[in-house]
């Protein structure tokens, strides 16, 4: 027997191979001409997840539109996990209050190892609105200003987490803003909201460039 190797519930084995994980089979599995056989990898388990509603732009992007729903996962002990996922399509189902499972949507992952996070993205979310609109734009021979004015809606019943990624090409700062943002790399900042159900929230910010 390989060490380190572990056996599913399902008869298969997870069997590390150098870089790479093998799955081996304990019964042979017969397949016709033209069929297609499906194998469970994994049983399945109670997992938990957070999840963003996500506003996404550019500097000059006008928009109003429902907000892209993400749905991030952790791949740790403590949510049930903690095994290799490999790359692949994710089916993603709810169960309605009469008990029916409805297809929602579905996303690709890469591979998401142990200790990781996977991110899906199910569809758009219809009661969670954001607005965006230039509100002052100046360009100069050797500079460039932009007001920029998003509004999110949120007509759930629930109380939701927002996420505003904001993308910002050259060599920029941000002169002023009503709310707190946090820089994620050399062209984007995004900016964390906390919406309760039918609220909404509005960031005003500028952002100016020089050459």
């Amino acid at each position: 027997r390989v060490q380190g190797e572990s056996r599913t519930s399902d008869g298969l084995e997870e069997i590390p191979l150098g870089d790479y994980y093998v799955y081996s089979i304990d019964n042979n599995v017969s397949l016709m001409p033209g069929e297609t056989v499906t194998l469970t990898l994994y049983s399945p388990r109670n997992i938990s997840f957070k999840k963003t509603y996500i506003f996404e732009n550019q500097e000059r992007q006008k928009k109003e539109e429902p907000l892209t729903v993400e749905l991030e996962i952790a791949n740790t002990k403590e949510n049930n996990l903690s095994i290799p996922l490999p790359a692949g399509k994710v089916e993603i189902y709810l169960e309605t209050s009469e008990g029916n499972i409805e297809f929602i949507g579905e996303d690709k992952i890469r591979q998401v190892p142990k200790g990781e996070k996977a991110k899906l993205i199910a569809g758009r979310a219809f009661d969670v609105i954001g607005k965006r609109k230039i509100v002052n734009y100046d360009r100069q021979r050797k500079s460039e200003e932009g007001s920029i004015e998003i509004e999110i809606l949120n007509k759930k019943e629930q109380t939701v987490q927002i996420k505003v990624i904001e993308h910002i090409s050259g060599d920029w700062v941000i002169k002023d803003s009503n709310k707190q943002y946090i820089k994620e790399d050399a062209a984007t900042i995004y900016f964390p909201l906390t919406i309760p159900s039918g609220d909404s929230k509005i960031i005003l910010y500028t952002y100016k460039k020089e050459w």
